[in-house]
Parts: C-alpha cells; structure tokens; sequence
C-alpha cells in the first residue's frame, strides 16, 4: 500500500514540472502582448492627463537686472472640465488594443484679483501674459482651440522665454486686472490606457462620460456616485474645491503639476493571459485533487492502475492547460475554457472508462471532473471569494476521503489465516 501511494505521490510532482514550464510559457505570451501594447501605446497616444487652464505672468524680481524674469501662475477660481470617451480598438495579429477618441472642453473663469503677489514681483508684465493648459501628450491631438472672452488664438505648445517641463497649450492674453476672463479650451485626441484630469483650479467641476462597459475609477478622488450598472457606459462627475486639491491662487512653482488627478482606466487588467496564469496557479491544487479521486476510485474498485496509466492520466490534466492558452488566445478565456475542459473530460473519462474496463466508472469520472473544471473556473473568476472556495473545496474532498477510508483494516493487523478444507 505504502509503495502504491509513493508511487502515486511521485506521478504527481512529477508532473507538476511540465505544469511550470506551461506557467512559463503563458508568461511569454503575455510579455508578448505587453510589447504589443506598448508599441500601439506609442504610435496612437497613451495614457492623458488634461487640466484647467492658468494664466502664466512674467515679471521683474525687486532688485533683479533688468533681463532676468520670473513667471507667476494664477490658477482659475472655476474650472468646468466636460470629457466624452469613445472607445475604439486596434489589432495587430491575434491581439486587440483598446484605445479610444476624446473630446474635452476645458471653461475656465478668472474673476477674483483680489489677491497679494509674492514677495518681490516688482514689475509684472500683465500685457505679456499667456493662457496655458495641460495636456499630457499634445503629439496626439487632432484638433485644438483655445478661445479667450470668445476670441480664438494661435495656439502654441510652448511659452517664449520659459522652460516648461509640463506640456501643454498655449495663447498670448493682454491681462487687466480687476476684469474677468473666460477661457475655453476644446480638444480632440487619441489616447489609451486611460484618461486623468488635473484639478489645478480653486474649485473643479469634472464630467466625464464613455461607452467603455469596465471603467475603473482611479486618482485621488473617486466620482460624487458611482453607477451601479456600466453596461452602457457610465456618466460620472467630480466636485472638488481648493480644501480638497490644495490648489493655491497665486504661485511661482509654475512648472509643477498638480498632484492630485482623478479619472479613469479603460484597460482590462484581468486579461486572457493574466486569468491563464492564475488558473496554472491552481494547477498544483487541481492535480493534488484529481489524483484523490484517482486513489479513491482505486480504493472503491481494488483495482491499481499502473503508474504510466497514472501518468497519462495526469499528463492529460496538465495539457489542459497548454489547449486553455492557445484557445484563449482566439476565442477569449471563457469560451476556451469550456473547450478545453469539455475535451479533456470526455478524453480522461473515456480513458479511466477503459482502463478499469467499466463504463461507469467512466460516467462517474467524468462527473467528478467536470465539479473539479468547475471549481477551478469558480476560483479563477471569484477573485474576493478564492481563498473561501478552495478551501471548502479541500474540506469536501477530506470528507470524501474519510468516508471511503474508514472501512479500511486497522493499520498492522495481520491477515486472518484462511481456514484449511474441510475433509469429507
């Protein structure tokens, strides 16, 4: 019995090295599709970042020479950020990329001058000033306007004179203090991943709508609700004021961003080959039940099958996983799995059917592995509830053991001598 359960034992480590050779392969694959993304990522437009729009001022430091200038940034005191997201895909090969189209309207409005500049701005050049917005990666937009008090400008992605380690827009304004400006900003671009926005202003309104069905909505600041049902896309928006953003009025950082975004991921991080990898992480945990069932049948039948018999049988089990990666990679995970467990249960039935020469034996394997198949989906999908459902699953499959054990002679008992023939 000892060396039967050895045996058995060594079939199933031993298996589990082609089960890591396949959890490598997988990994492969997915560094694959990760360059494939990135490349898309480069020649469409990755992630963006937008934000409402500042005004940059020039002016003279109190004692400075005349040809040394300083900019101070004043932010807008509201700031309507309206963003609509459509999505959209690129294949390249058997992978598909999400990508998407954006169309953002930036309202910004300066209507309070009652404040103090920094110490020593001397002489601020009011009539040199320029209106700027963010964008992450300007490269990618396919149409820009900015209008200030209804009067559209040559839009410039630079500031004469000013370094800017952020990018961004910009327009040449004439500023009088005391008197509002209305500024709007309207950009379409291409971006993937997904899309932020920067409050920079002293009170933010954002709203942001798409078609995308798996949003996740990510940042510092999560939306005011948050839809229950995104089945049609979502419409969310944010209300943020300077107590939330820390947004000052006036500041000579100019080329800091803010560091607070809020926004959204359009990127399903639960892809085909991230749920393959998690299902090979099962993998140790599918062969240690399948070949309980394997020792339990052989308890039930006193019949032991030959250890290469229990091999192929545990081969199959692991090639599983090899036709759940190819399949996946065409047909989505989902519908690969139900092929590839489907297959492998007829064959592995068929297979125990003919070893142990019983056709029910066969029916009985198959039901038990298709609540194996089963189980292991359910662990793949209920990400929150793995933990909870494997481990019921292993009490299930000690119970069963318990009952199919406990009949079993008391260890060192020796067998009973079979009494000689009775002589007539």
């Amino acid at each position: 019995m000892l060396v039967r359960l050895a045996i058995l034992f060594g079939v199933a480590l031993g298996l589990m090295l082609p089960l890591h050779w396949i959890h490598e392969v997988i990994q492969e694959r997915n560094a694959l599709q990760e360059n494939v993304v990135r490349d898309i990522s480069q020649a469409w437009g990755g992630w963006q970042y937008v934000s409402g729009a500042t005004v940059v001022v020039p002016y003279h430091p109190v004692g400075s020479v005349a040809s040394k200038r300083m900019y101070l940034s004043l932010a807008a005191d509201h700031s309507d950020v309206t963003v609509d997201l459509m999505e959209d895909t690129l294949r390249r090969g058997i992978y598909e990329v999400p990508v998407y189209r954006a169309e953002a309207v930036v309202q910004s409005r300066f209507e309070d001058w009652s404040f103090d500049l920094p110490a020593g701005a001397d002489e601020v050049h009011w009539a040199e000033a320029f209106v700027w917005v963010n964008v992450q990666q300007p490269e990618m937009l396919e149409t820009a306007s900015i209008a200030v008090n209804g009067q559209k400008s040559r839009v410039r992605t630079s500031i004469p004179g000013l370094d800017m380690r952020r990018q961004g827009l910009a327009v040449p304004v004439e500023v009088t203090p005391g008197k509002a400006l209305k500024v709007e900003a309207k950009l379409a671009l291409r971006g993937s991943g997904g899309f932020n926005v920067r409050p920079a202003s002293m009170q933010t309104h954002v709203q942001m709508r798409s078609d995308c069905s798996s949003p996740s909505f990510e940042g510092t600041f999560l939306p005011n609700e948050r839809p229950e049902d995104f089945e049609n896309g979502f419409d969310v928006e944010w209300d943020l004021g300077y107590l939330n953003t820390q947004a000052v009025k006036v500041s000579t950082a100019i080329t800091d961003l803010p560091r607070h975004t809020l926004g959204v991921r359009m990127v399903d991080e639960v892809n085909n080959y991230s749920k393959t990898l998690r299902s090979t992480k099962y993998g140790a945990l599918f062969l240690v039940l399948l070949f309980a069932v394997v020792l339990g049948i052989q308890l039930v039948r006193k019949a032991w099958l030959h250890p290469l018999q229990l091999f192929v049988f545990g081969a199959g089990a692991v090639l599983f996983y090899l036709l759940l990666l190819s399949f996946s990679e065409v047909i989505g995970f989902d519908a690969a799995y139900g092929v590839a467990a489907l297959g492998m249960i007829a064959l592995l039935a068929w297979y125990m059917g003919s070893v142990l020469n019983s056709v029910r034996m066969g029916l009985i394997a198959a039901g038990i592995l298709a609540v194996l198949y089963g189980v292991a989906f359910a662990l793949v999908q209920l990400v929150m509830y793995a933990m909870l459902v494997g481990s019921l699953t292993l009490v299930v499959v000690l119970v069963a053991m318990m009952l199919i054990s406990r009949k079993m002679p008391e260890w060192g008992t020796p067998k009973a001598p079979t009494p000689p023939p009775l002589v007539s």
